[in-house]
């Protein structure tokens, strides 16, 4: 069984990840993993040099963008009767949901999602300035909408973390 779990920046996916691998399941941060994913320019398609998470307008010229067929080879290779957790998010996310049996949707209260994206402090992490936080507040809900109408799965990471996690491995199916 193969889930992916997804959301903005600062919904908790990576504490999420890090946790279900402590408890012993199965459980990827697929963005830390080198080589799936690439920044690549909207118009010309070609990977990004010199991109930064410093200025809107690069984020904004650019797309964070998973290799749909690494990640298939990732998921054929971890194919087991266990359960397998996929944690990250891509712009061409929608592409890559039907390589999984459940798909859940991380979605924290602006308030909490503000708090996480103000505690990145490294330039390397996206959400980590004011200007772009405020663009991630100002697509958050329309965004969260329009996914969970591809039928995801929708979890409170505002919640504690354990509740979280409780509520994850609540859902029917996995049972």
């Amino acid at each position: 069984m193969n889930v992916l779990i997804t959301g903005i920046a600062g919904c908790g996916k990576s504490t999420v990840a890090t946790k279900l691998k402590e408890l012993g399941y199965e459980s990827y941060d697929i963005e830390s993993i080198d080589g799936l994913f690439g920044m690549y320019d909207k118009d010309t398609k070609k990977p990004t040099k010199n991109y930064s998470n410093e200025s809107l307008e690069i984020i904004k010229q650019n797309e964070w963008i998973c290799d749909a067929s690494k990640l298939k080879k990732l998921i054929d290779k971890n194919n087991s009767d266990k359960i397998t957790f996929y944690c990250g998010m891509a712009s061409n996310l929608y592409e890559l949901l039907p390589l999984f049996d459940i798909k859940v949707l991380l979605v924290a209260d602006k308030n909490t999602t503000l708090k996480r994206l103000k505690m990145r402090t490294e330039v390397y992490e996206y959400g980590h300035t004011h200007e772009v936080q405020q663009d991630i507040l100002s697509w958050k809900d329309n965004w969260e909408n329009e996914t969970l109408k591809k039928g995801l799965i929708k979890i409170d990471s505002s919640k504690p973390l354990e509740k979280v996690i409780n509520n994850i491995l609540s859902i029917k199916e996995l049972e």
